[in-house]
């Protein structure tokens, strides 16, 4: 009998905490962090402790116990049932679906200002601040529901 294909896990431990305080401290942290002042720093440590690590003891046991790939939609399925699984996966699909374009018209707005002056009427044009943001959404939901996005 053929042995069922398998994923290989590549990001050791180092990969993934250093990855989880990336998002956690992200770009948009920095300036909140600064005007806070140097206090802020025991405040950021106690943050780290008391979410990252009880966060990375419930991902090790949960991808202990189940092995295979899916993450929160396979955790939640069986432990919960079928219901529960999907909602699960629903609403992270949600999630990620409006993240996207708000990432988008960040990068959107930052690289208007930093293309000069001669560039800055487009933060205040509609067309062009909502349409690009949300391409990536349409993108995957019309992959998601199988029909063709492009002539191939």
């Amino acid at each position: 009998m053929p042995e069922e294909p398998k994923l290989r896990r590549e990001l050791g431990l180092r990969d993934l905490s250093l990855f989880l305080i990336a998002l956690m401290v992200g770009p948009r942290w920095i300036s909140v962090a600064a005007h806070g002042g140097p206090g802020t720093i025991i405040l950021w440590i106690l943050a780290a402790l008391l979410f990252a690590v009880p966060l990375a003891i419930a991902v090790a046991t949960l991808s202990a116990k189940y092995p295979g790939a899916g993450g929160l939609y396979i955790w939640a399925r069986n432990d919960f049932g079928p219901w529960p699984g999907f909602l699960n996966f629903w609403v992270y699909w949600l999630g990620i679906a409006f993240l996207i374009p708000g990432a988008a018209l960040f990068a959107l707005g930052i690289a208007v200002y930093a293309l000069g002056p001669s560039y800055a009427y487009l933060a205040d044009n509609r067309s062009f601040c909502s349409g690009p943001p949300w391409a990536p959404t349409s993108s995957a939901s019309t992959s998601a529901s199988g029909r063709k996005t492009s002539a191939a």
